[in-house]
């Protein structure tokens, strides 16, 4: 299977490499990979024997799902009075967390860190099908880059067991889904994301911007099926009408200036890194956790003090104005090339990111797919180019940004100001760079010559090993394809 896998990574034949084949590389990193997912996987498996009810989150997904089993209420508090213990739609506790309940929580945590390698493995490929437009024969560092830059998000995934990587793989099989036209498989992907977490339905508004107009009636057909039919026919229709209720009330309806869908101890603590939590930290006096060995004394990091309604305010101008820059940036028809339009992708998936009211570090693992094609886009660029450079510098402040939260385990300071929030962001503004460039290619490339248009964006970076004896004249801007005589050629 790790042979099967590898191949993918070969070259085609006329590419050689000195040391050995690409094949054997792409084999050691397979091999990696699997060794990885066992590594983070040990310390839950071990807690899950020595600890099964205090195993981080697994011991939550575990509770829910014998709630199922035994048909106990979902949506209680342990004491009565305080938030919910399990946060999350009823088909996530009938539909994932249920089914493995029944082998113990050793059998829910062997499950979830299972899925989670899946559904990491696909992201990987699935990133990088969508910029190259292909599955096989693939630079090498296209995976490992983003994935080695995204790692401490992964551990952290399997560390704790939230299906954050599983939602991640289901909105890009969603993407991949949309290049293919499989409309039904659009709405599946994404409404079994939305019923699992509810916030990926955000990403509805951008089929509907796509006039995907069909598929995002999938979407809601699925979603009611998955919402209300399923676990109807598992707990009965009159409980599930009831819990869905409580549900959508208290984790959607139920917002206020200490409370964050049900979980006030971190709502606006330095653990939240939603661009919310970040916003309204820095704008309002508000208690953002204490300090390593403080105890129990709270420090403050605002800048400026504008109270709840303010920080709301700044949250939503900012929002609105990424919102109405993607708008105008995407304006017209999607990209004519898979670069292009990845990378569309990539900034609808950082809205969704930036959308959600509590979001852990480990969310921005869904950087993922924004970093691959930031990556690929400085592969493809010509060598010593002012794009190249610029892309190169831009990624490079950005990772900066990110790892600024290495400080966490000893000083939770940068993390208070949002080191993750303001790194991720910096990716995404990044990404639209690039993308303004590509559709700038894109229709100089149109206007000029429709033919040039094929080879605009490099193709695929897996076409460039096979065009010996060609080059790009591509200093400026949707230049044409030129061989060694200086003759345009097609």
């Amino acid at each position: 299977m790790i042979r099967k896998l590898a191949s993918g990574f070969a070259e085609p034949k006329d590419a050689k490499v000195a040391n050995g084949t690409p094949e054997i590389w792409g084999a050691i990193l397979i091999t990696a990979f699997v060794l990885t997912c066992a590594g983070f996987s040990i310390l839950p498996l071990v807690n899950a024997v020595r600890k099964p009810l205090d195993n981080k989150d697994y011991s939550r997904w575990y509770e829910a799902g014998r709630h199922v089993i035994e048909g106990r209420p979902l949506y209680e508090a342990q004491d009565g009075r305080g938030p919910f213990d399990f946060v999350y739609p009823p088909f996530a506790a009938v539909g994932l967390f249920a089914p493995p309940s029944l082998l113990g929580p050793t059998g829910v945590v062997v499950a979830m860190t299972a899925l989670t390698s899946l559904a990491w493995l696909g992201s990987l490929f699935l990133a990088v099908r969508l910029y190259t437009g292909r599955w096989v024969h693939q630079e090498l560092l296209l995976y490992l880059v983003p994935g080695l830059i995204a790692l401490p998000y992964t551990w952290d995934i399997f560390f704790l067991g939230p299906p954050i990587m599983i939602l991640l793989g289901l909105l890009m099989l969603a993407f991949l889904a949309l290049e293919q036209g499989r409309r039904w498989l659009i709405g599946l992907a994404l409404a079994t994301a939305a019923a699992l977490k509810a916030f990926p339905i955000v990403l509805l508004g951008y089929l509907v911007w796509r006039r995907q107009c069909l598929a995002a009636l999938w979407t809601v057909v699925f979603l009611a099926g998955l919402l209300w039919l399923l676990p109807g026919a598992v707990r009965g229709f009159q409980r599930n009408n009831a819990e869905l209720v409580s549900w959508f009330d208290a984790m959607i309806m139920k917002q206020s200036s200490q409370n964050i869908a049900q979980q006030p101890q971190i709502a606006f603590q330095w653990r939240n890194q939603s661009l919310l939590s970040t916003v309204h930290r820095l704008t309002r006096h508000v208690a953002v956790g204490s300090r390593v060995g403080d105890g129990a004394e709270q420090f403050y990091v605002n800048l400026v003090d504008l109270g709840p309604k303010g920080s709301n305010l700044v949250f939503y101008a900012l929002m609105g104005l990424m919102g109405l820059t993607f708008a105008a940036v995407t304006w017209g028809p999607r990209g004519r090339t898979p670069q292009s339009r990845a990378m569309e992708y990539a900034l609808a998936l950082g809205l969704v990111l930036f959308a959600t009211p509590k979001a852990g570090t480990y969310y921005f693992v869904w950087l993922l797919l924004p970093l691959t094609t930031a990556c690929a886009f400085i592969q493809e660029s010509p060598a010593r180019s002012q794009r190249r450079r610029t892309a190169t510098g831009l990624l490079a402040i950005s990772v900066l940004l990110l790892s600024t939260a290495a400080t966490q385990p000893f000083d939770h300071t940068t993390q208070a100001y949002g080191a993750t929030t303001w790194g991720g962001l910096a990716v995404w503004c990044s990404v639209l760079w690039m993308y303004c460039g590509l559709r700038r290619e894109e229709r100089r490339a149109t206007t000029q010559d429709p033919i040039t248009l094929v080879g605009a964006h490099r193709r695929s970076l897996s076409d460039r090993t096979q065009l010996r004896g060609v080059s790009w004249c591509c200093h400026a801007p949707g230049s044409t394809l030129r061989n060694r005589n200086g003759r345009g050629q097609a």
